[in-house]
């Protein structure tokens, strides 16, 4: 595979935030940027569109 053909088509970039506050970030990234929300589980984690790619907000366990 040469550089040319990376990444190839159907690829698409993900991003994975950890957040502590999943309402405030979850409107950020929807009101505030235009990202279009896919997909909600239960308060701790959020699937966004936004631009061509994924953004996947999830919030942090106990430690």
């Amino acid at each position: 595979m040469t550089q040319s053909e990376f990444p190839g088509e159907g690829v698409a970039l993900t991003n994975l935030f950890v957040v502590s506050d999943m309402d405030h970030s979850r409107q950020f990234y929807r009101d505030v940027l235009g990202a279009t929300v896919y997909r909600e589980y239960g308060g701790t984690s959020c699937v966004l569109s936004f631009q061509g790619s994924w953004l996947l907000l999830v919030t942090g366990g106990d430690y």
